[in-house]
């Protein structure tokens, strides 16, 4: 169990590997970027993805509107949800 945890970081831990914000961290778990493990209530992200995040660099994903002219799909509060529930098993 001590072997799991260990290779397991915190979400600030790896903002600060990568030097961009949680946010920016949690952005990339919604983009799939990154793949990440809830423990507990924690959302934890492995050192392996990490140290690949390192390698390949890291590209902040645009999850903003949508373009011009082209109606929303969900509700704010339904993306919010959805986000919040992306990515992590």
């Amino acid at each position: 169990m001590t072997e799991l945890v260990s290779r397991l970081m915190p979400l600030d831990e790896v903002a600060h590997a990568l030097g961009v914000s949680i946010y920016s961290i949690r952005r990339f778990i919604v983009a799939d970027v990154l793949k990440c493990v809830r423990v507990g209530g924690r959302v934890m992200v492995a050192t392996e993805e990490v140290k690949r995040a390192q390698k390949d660099g890291v590209a902040t994903p645009r999850l903003g509107r949508p373009p011009k002219g082209q109606a929303p799909n969900v509700s704010s509060a339904g993306r919010r949800r959805d986000r919040a529930r992306a990515g992590c098993q």
